[in-house]
């Protein structure tokens, strides 16, 4: 952007020169007599060329200073795309982390629950050890009085078929025949 702030003041200094050349020309006519009119002649040729350089710098330097503008702008807009995307990327990355972060905030929340239960259990079986004795004990009984399963009529027996009998060398793990 500064670039293309230098390129206006220098096609505006531009600007200026040719306005003064054209002035001096100016004044340089009204001086000059008739008398001279191949001299003068020769020096507005001269003034002619300086004044189509001129013009011709000041448009190269406008079409410079735009296409150099134009470059920066394209540049800028790339660079604004990759930033955009590289965004993109880091809250993907980020909406991954928090939902993983989440899954193990639950996971240890219950795994400490199990264990606060498992210690509060323990504890109260150390605390009163002939309740927790005595519970073991009853438990034990309910077991034993438990009915019997009832079940279902037995089916009859599945035959297997017999296989033929070969005469298969015997194989011993002692080496012996």
């Amino acid at each position: 952007m500064e670039s293309a702030a230098e390129d206006n003041t220098t096609a505006e200094l531009s600007h200026e020169a040719l306005h003064r050349a054209l002035g001096k020309r100016r004044i340089s006519k009204t001086i000059t007599n008739d008398d001279d009119s191949e001299h003068a002649e020769q020096e507005q040729s001269r003034e002619r060329e300086k004044n189509r350089l001129i013009s011709l710098q000041v448009n190269s330097m406008e079409k410079d200073a735009h296409a150099t503008c134009s470059t920066k702008c394209a540049a800028k807009e790339e660079a604004m795309e990759d930033f955009a995307r590289e965004l993109r990327i880091v809250k993907r990355q980020n909406r991954i982390t928090h939902c993983l972060l989440a899954v193990m905030i639950v996971v240890t929340g219950v795994w400490q629950m199990s264990e606060v239960a498992l210690l509060l259990a323990a504890k109260e079986k150390i605390s009163h050890p002939l309740r927790a004795v005595g519970g073991m004990l009853k438990n034990s009984i309910k077991r034993g009085k438990m009915p019997e399963i009832i079940e279902g009529a037995t089916l009859p027996p599945i035959a297997v078929p017999q296989l033929p009998h070969a005469d298969l060398p015997s194989l011993s793990l002692n080496g012996e025949e």
